[in-house]
């Protein structure tokens, strides 16, 4: 697993395998030290300073 810090709180993370991928859309909520962790799925138009969620 490969974590990268894009600024804005937002982060990049590449998993070794689609079934680590596929968990970590479909298994949420994700809560680290009590703060929920909004997950997406990669596009190539994201925009760190607009990172608006589809759900």
């Amino acid at each position: 697993m490969e974590i990268l810090d894009l600024d804005h709180d937002c982060f990049l993370v590449k998993l070794d395998n689609e079934q680590d991928y596929f968990r970590a859309l479909t298994d949420g909520p994700w809560v680290i030290f009590y703060h929920y962790l909004a997950v997406q799925q990669w596009t190539p138009h994201f925009k760190v300073s607009d990172p608006s969620l589809r759900r």
